[in-house]
């Protein structure tokens, strides 16, 4: 059974769905606060940049961050944990290690996908 305004089966494969999600990011401003923590200062707030890039990075994957925001606010991610390392915040290897893979990830997903291959002329 196919629905009108879904598109699948999985729970956010709907407009009611997406159309709630929606205003959770609006009610509790969720863009702004996250946007927000990454003009804080690095050393006091390192942590929680952190704690927002990788709710960025993890929305985005999932395809629930918003779309009209979703290459500002991976990059700006990505450019806030860059500040973290440069400014030496941590000094232990695990978390700058972690911290870098954050970074890389959030940088992946601002690459365009690849192009699709060409059609076979015969089909």
């Amino acid at each position: 059974l196919y629905c009108m305004g879904a598109w699948g089966i999985a729970p956010l494969e709907n407009d009611a769905a997406l159309d709630w999600l929606q205003a959770l990011f609006d009610e509790y401003g969720l863009r702004e606060q996250i946007e927000e923590a990454f003009h804080h200062d690095v050393h006091e707030y390192a942590d929680e940049m952190r704690a927002a890039a990788h709710l960025v990075r993890i929305l985005v994957k999932a395809g629930i961050w918003p779309h009209d925001s979703r290459e500002r606010l991976l990059i700006l991610a990505a450019d806030c944990l860059e500040k973290v390392l440069a400014r030496r915040v941590y000094s232990n290897a695990n978390f700058v290690a972690a911290t870098r893979r954050e970074i890389d990830a959030l940088r992946s997903l601002t690459q365009p996908s690849p192009p699709c291959p060409p059609r076979n002329s015969l089909e």
